[in-house]
């Protein structure tokens, strides 16, 4: 199977995109990602999104799926509270989310059967992500992707309990 139909096939929520180009950019994009990392399309399934935690059960795909789906939700709900006012655009959105996290797949590496850290990557940032988007103005989906991603992370990395 091809690297395309494979970026395809571990996002379902590809398909939610209206805009005519966005979602085959949003897939080239991933295997230029996937191109330049040691990882596989399915290794997304395979491997902890927490790479340096030990008792993570959700694969990278899976937490990657729980930023995408509740961004778009919130985009949805924000649409709906506020209208004219703070339109968002949920096909740049649904692709941001899914692509916010390609920067792992050159930031790690496979050793030992483990995905650690690399030295010698070359770590590309999001500027959301990091916080230097705090710099510039940035788009309502700009702020729902990492808020969204924190949902998930919480939970995973400091343990909470519901």
């Amino acid at each position: 199977m091809s690297k395309r139909k494979e970026v395809k096939e571990i996002w379902p929520e590809l398909d939610w995109i209206q805009d005519a180009d966005l979602p085959e950019k949003t897939v080239i994009t991933g295997v230029r990602a996937f191109e330049r990392s040691p990882f596989k399309p399915q290794d997304l399934r395979d491997i902890s999104r927490a790479f340096s935690l030990e008792d993570c059960k959700a694969s990278f795909r899976e937490q990657k799926r729980l930023v995408v789906q509740p961004a778009y939700e919130s985009g949805l709900k924000l649409e709906e509270f506020l209208g004219d006012d703070r339109p968002v655009d949920q096909d740049p959105l649904i692709a941001e989310a899914i692509l916010a996290d390609h920067g792992k797949l050159l930031e790690y590496e496979k050793f030992d059967g483990a995905c650690v850290q690399s030295a010698s990557a070359a770590c590309p940032i999001v500027a959301t992500d990091a916080g230097e988007g705090n710099l510039v103005k940035l788009t309502a989906e700009a702020g729902i992707v990492p808020h969204a991603a924190f949902l998930n992370y919480e939970p995973f990395v400091k343990g909470l309990i519901f």
